[in-house]
C-alpha cells in the first residue's frame, strides 16, 4: 500500500488487488467494532469493485511431528 496524497481530510492510497481484497475481508470481519468509518471504507472498496476473500469451508491441514522436521 502506498500513500499518494493527503488533502482536505482525505488520504489517497494505492494498493494492489490482493491487498484491497485482504483489507475488505478484515474490515468486514471486524465491522461491528469499527463504526461508521468502517462502513464507509467497506462501501468505498466495494464501489471500486473489490471483493472479499472467500474462506474455504474445509481448509486442508496436515500434521508433521517434530521428529520428522529434519527430513523435510
Amino acid at each position: 500500500m502506498n500513500l499518494e496524497e493527503i488533502a482536505d481530510k482525505q488520504a489517497h492510497v494505492r494498493m494492489d488487488a490482493f491487498e484491497a481484497s485482504d483489507l475488505l475481508t478484515s474490515l468486514k470481519q471486524h465491522a461491528e467494532h469499527l463504526g461508521d468509518l468502517g462502513q464507509e471504507l467497506i462501501a468505498a472498496l466495494e464501489a471500486q469493485g473489490v471483493q472479499a476473500i472467500e474462506e474455504d469451508d474445509h481448509p486442508r491441514t496436515e500434521y508433521l511431528p517434530p521428529r520428522d522436521l529434519h527430513r523435510v
